[in-house]
C-alpha cells in the first residue's frame, strides 16, 4: 500500500505576516515544515510540501500552488491529482505541536473508513487527518460541483470517523496563526523546561 504525506504550507500567512512553514520552534530550533516532515516520515512512503515555491535545505517534492487563496482543499486536490497512492496524509505546517503517536490513533481508528480525522470542541480538524484514495476521488468530484468547497465539506459524503481531541492532547492541536499565538506558545514551552 502506497502512502504518502502531504505537508500542508500553501497559505498566504496574512494573520502572521510571514511565512509560517519557516517560524521555528522556540526550544529545538527546527523550522515548522520539518518539524511536520519529522511527525509523517515514520508513517509514510513519501512527502510532498504542498506551496506555492520550494523551501531551501529540504528535499521534497513540491506541489505548487498557483493561488494560496484557493485554500486548503484546492491544495490537496491539486496535490492528488493523477497519483496511484492508496492512503493519504494530511498535516498542516502551523501545528507545530503534532505527534507521529497522533497519526497512529487516526489510521488505528480507520478500519474500514474512508477518512479519519479530529474534532476540537466539536469542530472537525481535517488538516490533520488520513484519507483513503476513494475519498481523495470524492473530494475532486466534489470541487468540480462546488469550486469553493472547503475540506470539512467533504466529511459527510465519506465514510469519515472523527475523534475527540483528548485533554491530553489539546496543547498538540494549538494552531499558530497569528504572532501573539506563537508568544503566547513559546511561552508555554519555556515554562514547561
Amino acid at each position: 500500500m502506497k502512502k504518502v504525506g502531504l505537508v500542508l504550507a500553501g497559505g498566504r500567512s496574512e494573520r502572521f505576516g510571514q511565512d509560517k512553514s519557516l517560524l521555528r520552534h522556540p526550544l529545538s530550533g527546527q523550522r515548522f515544515c520539518d518539524l511536520a516532515v519529522e511527525v509523517l516520515r515514520p508513517l509514510v512512503d513519501e512527502i510532498a510540501l504542498v506551496r506555492r515555491e520550494p523551501l531551501e535545505n529540504l528535499p521534497l517534492e513540491v506541489v505548487q500552488l498557483a493561488d494560496p487563496m484557493e485554500g486548503p482543499a484546492r491544495a490537496v486536490a491539486v496535490a492528488i491529482t493523477g497519483r496511484a497512492v492508496e492512503r493519504w496524509y494530511l498535516i498542516p505546517c502551523d501545528m507545530p505541536g503534532l505527534t507521529t503517536e497522533v497519526y497512529r490513533r487516526l489510521e488505528s481508528a480507520l478500519q474500514g473508513k474512508e477518512i479519519a480525522c479530529y474534532q476540537s470542541d466539536g469542530e472537525p480538524q481535517p488538516m490533520v487527518s488520513i484519507w483513503e484514495s476513494s475519498a481523495a476521488q470524492c473530494l475532486l468530484r466534489l470541487l468540480e460541483q462546488d469550486p469553493r468547497s472547503s475540506l470539512k465539506a467533504i466529511l459527510p459524503r465519506a465514510s469519515s470517523v472523527v475523534l475527540e481531541v483528548s485533554a491530553r492532547e489539546r496543547e498538540m492541536f494549538r494552531n499558530i496563526n497569528r504572532p501573539s499565538d506563537y508568544e503566547e506558545w513559546a511561552r508555554h514551552l519555556l515554562l514547561q523546561g
